[in-house]
C-alpha cells in the first residue's frame, strides 16, 4: 500500500505559523518506528567505525571527528566515547535516506514554504543516551544557518521523535511564536560557540 501524504489541515497550517512549530502524533506506525531505531544504531555502529580514521578537534572542550562522510559528537564528559550527534546521518544508512522523500514530511514542507521543489540541508541525528546525554541550551537555528543562506525563513525543521518524550526524560522544548522575533542575540561569553545560544537577556 503506498504510504498517504497526510497534507497539513488549514486549522494545523494556520497554527504552524502563529506557534512557530506544529506536532502530528501517530504519522509513523510502531513497526515503523521499530525499524528506524534499529537503522538508527546500524548507524551509529558504522559512524563508531569510521571514527578511527577521522579527523578529531575540539570546541570548547567538546570533541568532534569528521569522517569522511559526517561528523560526530560525542558526549561532553571527559574521555567520553559515547556518540551525541552524527550528521549528516541519512547517509549511513538507506532507511534514514528514504525518509527524505517519505510524502509525509515532503507534503507538509512543500505547503510550508509554497514550493513544490525541496532540497535537504542537513539530515542530523540527535542521540540521548539514558544516564548519558547531556543537555543543550536556549538556541535558534537560524544563527547556524545565516552563515551560509540568504533565506533562513524557508527552512523549517522536521523532528521524528523515536522514543517517547516526557519531562522526565529530557524532552524537547520550544517557546511558543518565539520565531516571530526574528533572530536574536547570542550569548557574548568568549567560548567558541556561544554565539550560537541565545542571550538569556534577550527572552522570556
Amino acid at each position: 500500500m503506498p504510504t498517504q501524504a497526510m497534507p497539513l489541515s488549514p486549522q494545523e497550517l494556520t497554527a504552524y505559523q502563529e506557534q512557530g512549530y506544529l506536532i502530528r502524533p501517530g504519522v509513523f506506525s510502531t513497526h515503523e518506528i521499530e525499524h528506524l531505531g534499529a537503522a538508527v544504531e546500524a548507524a551509529v555502529d558504522v559512524a563508531d567505525q569510521e571514527v578511527a580514521q577521522g579527523e578529531t578537534y575540539f570546541l570548547d572542550g567538546k570533541r568532534f571527528v569528521d569522517t569522511h562522510q559526517c561528523t560526530v559528537q560525542f558526549e561532553h564528559t571527559p574521555e567520553s566515547n559515547t556518540v551525541r550527534v552524527i550528521e549528516p546521518v541519512h547517509v549511513l544508512h538507506p532507511s534514514l535516506n528514504a525518509l527524505l522523500d517519505d510524502p509525509r514530511l515532503v507534503v507538509p514542507m512543500q505547503q510550508i514554504i509554497g514550493q513544490q521543489d525541496l532540497a535537504l540541508w542537513t539530515a542530523k541525528l540527535n542521540l540521548k543516551r539514558p544516564r548519558q546525554g547531556s543537555g543543550f541550551g536556549w538556541h535558534q537555528d537560524s544563527p547556524y544557518w545565516i552563515h551560509d543562506c540568504t533565506h533562513v525563513d524557508l527552512l523549517p525543521n522536521v523532528m521524528l521523535a523515536l522514543d517517547a518524550q516526557t519531562q522526565a526524560n529530557g524532552c524537547f522544548e520550544v517557546i511558543a511564536g518565539s520565531h516571530q522575533h526574528g533572530m536574536l542575540p547570542g550569548t557574548a561569553d568568549g567560548s567558541q560557540l556561544g554565539g550560537f545560544f541565545t542571550d538569556p537577556n534577550a527572552f522570556d
